[in-house]
């Protein structure tokens, strides 16, 4: 039960943090082109709506799913990192920094395993919006032979706090990713801050189909 209860409140915590982390940063970037950039403002506005009723959808997905297992939780993996870096950057915004790539083969991960690193993106993409927002900000998915590693880095905004690694998100990350037997690495300075997951690969999974 405290293992469910953990679970449950993780999920919630990546899926409500991100998703109003967003919003504020579109809504406030609409706010700034509603004047000068109509167009720019619609189409914010259109990605406001399309995170809250995605948030919605995913909060009453896992409701329903209490008691099933981590595989059983929404379904989110590897291949909707992209949609999730491109949900925050529209046209020339300042809020458009955050890039993604995406480097090797693919293989099909298990449903457990690609849900950890997409909530690992997530959180990563989260904290940039929150304690870097207009800085540029890098995404990046490397598959090797043994491993997958997942990059984030982001420029730091001068006197906002840097996320520490004893904070919720952090450690929700650090869980999921150990989860699966993986490290996560996180490197501070003046100048950046960087989230580095690795998690080995299932001798079971297979080449170009993720």
């Amino acid at each position: 039960m405290s293992d469910e209860r953990s679970r449950i409140s993780r999920e919630m915590h990546d899926i409500i943090a991100h998703s109003l982390a967003s919003i504020v940063t579109l809504a406030e970037g609409g706010r700034l082109a509603s004047r000068e950039k109509p167009e720019l403002a619609t189409e914010l506005f259109g990605k406001i709506s399309d995170t809250g009723r995605g948030a919605l959808g995913d909060v009453k997905l896992l409701l329903r799913n209490v008691d099933a297992t981590q595989d059983d939780a929404p379904a989110r993996g590897v291949a909707n990192i992209r949609d999730l870096v491109e949900a925050v950057r529209v046209g020339d915004a300042p809020e458009s920094g955050i890039t993604y790539r995406e480097y090797g083969t693919p293989v099909e991960l298990p449903a457990g395993m690609q849900l950890a690193l997409y909530r690992v993106a997530q959180e990563a993409v989260t904290n940039m919006l929150k304690h870097a927002p207009g800085c540029c900000g890098e995404i990046e998915l490397r598959w090797g032979d043994r491993e997958v590693l997942l990059r984030a880095v982001n420029s730091c905004t001068d006197g906002a706090d840097a996320p520490s690694s004893d904070r919720r998100g952090i450690a929700g990350m650090r869980e999921r990713v150990e989860l699966f037997d993986g490290v996560l690495r996180v490197t501070t300075s003046d100048a950046s801050f960087e989230v580095l997951a690795s998690i080995p690969i299932p001798a079971i999974a297979s080449k170009g189909q993720a």
